[in-house]
């Protein structure tokens, strides 16, 4: 029997990732590392809040694409 492969939350989609690490730099470039949000970001990027969290715990890993 073969694995399949997840689908839906348990799959991080690389395009989403790409759009919330550019949404980062554009908004650490705009507004720098104090006013950077987790709202800020999602909005950007087009995304909920939730994407975020799965990526990175904090605004700090976020920041430092950790």
């Amino acid at each position: 029997m073969s694995r399949r492969t997840p689908t839906g939350a348990a799959v991080l989609q690389p395009q989403v990732t790409e759009a919330i690490t550019e949404a980062v730099l554009d908004e650490l470039a705009e507004n720098g590392y104090a006013r950077l949000s987790m709202e800020a970001v999602a909005k950007r990027a087009g995304v909920g809040k939730s994407a975020l969290y799965r990526r990175w715990a904090s605004k700090q890993e976020m920041a430092m694409g950790g």
